[in-house]
């Protein structure tokens, strides 16, 4: 395990690591690339290699398609709104994070800028060890909200 060169941030064992390489090789990612992103596949997916793996392309086929269609620029107007809100855990451990759909005005920003943004979101919050291993409650908060707010 010494000679593994990558920062991942997580305690694991012997047999995780083993996953943890052969996962980075099926998908084809080079080494010290995304370590972090990939175990939490791992974890997500109960250290199944199969359906990490599959869970793994489809995450970047959609982010892809995404990244496409809004720029980073876009994502900043988005988080500025204030309609996404970092609110605690629950008793199960769970990250709880609040849209505010008051805040949501769909002509300003297009839906692939509003996906991007919840997927830098989850990126964001996951990279805790508890809430990645608890998992994430979006939570649509409607206080306010009128037909207005929706596309």
């Amino acid at each position: 395990m010494e000679n593994y060169n990558f920062n991942l941030k997580y305690k694991i064992t012997e047999d995780q690591y083993e996953l943890l390489e052969e996962l980075q090789d099926r998908v084809n990612v080079e080494r010290s690339v995304n370590v972090n992103t990939i175990y939490r596949f791992l974890i997500m997916a109960s250290y199944d290699i199969d359906v990490a793996e599959n869970c793994y392309k489809e995450f970047v086929t959609q982010w892809e398609e995404i990244n496409k269609g809004a720029t980073m620029e876009e994502v900043i107007e988005e988080v500025k709104s204030n309609k996404y809100e970092i609110a605690g855990k629950d008793k199960m451990g769970r990250q709880i994070i609040k849209f505010h759909v008051s805040k949501h005005l769909p002509a300003e920003h297009t839906y692939e800028c509003i996906v991007k943004t919840m997927m830098l979101i989850m990126d964001y919050v996951l990279d805790d060890e508890i809430t990645l291993r608890n998992g994430v409650m979006w939570v649509c908060y409607m206080t306010d909200s009128s037909m207005s707010n929706v596309d």
